[in-house]
């Protein structure tokens, strides 16, 4: 093996922990080629991850642009070869073609990330926030909702309940992708006059740094002995504290398959007109929430996985009916 290709093997080792591991483990020979066959990988896509790791830029030219689907090839292909920086750089260059073309991917390709990236990826947290987004303004997300498969409207559905609305960035930030100010199924319990919620609900957010937005998720938890901190309740019972609104929230067939609607505003609203004669009462309408959340979603999917959680959560404190309407109401309980 000449210098040269020495010096070329230890630039890739360098760069990519799979090469740095499959040459540890391959005998050492004087082969003047060691092939490595990468047959999912396109020459577009090949070329774009030559070109990050000789300049460390993926985007040559703003008037040549990759496409979302070499994009997303381009971060598979850093996340399989395990190349530092790839995977980041791919996300930016996406946020760039979203910011010049304006258009974010199509349906088909959504699907496929989902297919083929780990649950919990960065690329799958930065479609969710455009998905996301496009589901609040779009007058089509009905259909688009249909569109989606189970596995995602599910994903989308909880990475909704717990995005943050955070202060607007320097209008000059190019990475910025507007945020979402979801309403749902999708909700969650707010530090703010009933009225200014619902409001803040109905209108966007200032944007916002993709796709940090989408880093917090529903942590599970088997007991609550005494008042949970307010974030950890916002996010246990926030895709289930208001009414579904099919057409809103994506979920367009959700009354063909839920005959008796309920959530914790409606059972909160009952209890202020002392509508429950008996803690039989109030207890069968939160199961029936849970039921509602097992009857739609399948077994497995986050929305079940988080109906499950304040399920287990419910059964096990609620003799603390004080509590748990004072939380419900967003007051401080004793």
């Amino acid at each position: 093996m000449s210098e040269t290709q020495t010096e070329e093997k230890d630039f890739l080792c360098s760069r990519s922990e799979f090469y740095e591991k499959h040459f540890s483990e391959t005998k050492p020979d004087d082969k003047i080629e060691h092939i490595v066959k990468l047959p999912e990988t396109t020459k577009e896509i090949f070329g774009l991850a030559q070109h990050f790791l000789y300049t460390d830029k993926v985007i040559a030219d703003e008037a040549n642009l990759p496409s979302y689907e070499a994009l997303v090839g381009l971060w598979k292909l850093g996340h399989k070869l395990n190349i530092k920086g790839l995977c980041d750089k791919a996300l930016t260059a996406m946020i760039d073609c979203r910011r010049i073309t304006e258009s974010i991917p199509a349906t088909p390709l959504l699907i496929q990330v989902w297919k083929d990236t780990p649950e919990g990826s960065s690329i799958r947290k930065l479609l969710l926030s455009w998905t996301a987004e496009y589901m609040r303004f779009s007058d089509a997300r009905a259909e688009f909702a249909k569109s989606l498969p189970q596995e995602v409207l599910s994903e989308l559905v909880v990475a909704m309940s717990s995005f943050d609305t955070v202060p607007a960035p320097e209008a000059s930030a190019t990475s910025a992708v507007p945020s979402v100010t979801p309403r749902k199924n999708v909700h969650y319990l707010e530090d703010e006059p009933e009225n200014d919620a619902k409001k803040s609900r109905r209108t966007s957010g200032g944007p916002v740094s993709a796709p940090a937005s989408a880093d917090r998720s529903i942590k599970a938890r088997g007991s609550l002995p005494k008042p949970a901190p307010r974030r950890f309740w916002t996010r246990l019972v926030g895709p289930f504290r208001d009414a579904v609104e099919p057409v809103e929230d994506g979920v367009p067939d959700y009354f063909e398959k839920v005959k008796r609607p309920m959530d914790l505003t409606t059972i909160k609203a009952k209890m202020d007109r002392k509508e429950y004669t008996s803690d039989e009462e109030f207890v069968a309408d939160v199961r029936q929430i849970f039921d509602n959340c097992f009857t739609y979603w399948k077994k497995g999917d986050p929305m079940w996985l988080a109906g499950e959680k304040l399920q287990k959560t419910f059964e096990d404190k609620f003799s603390h009916m004080n509590k748990w309407i004072a939380k419900m109401g967003g007051d401080e309980a004793d």
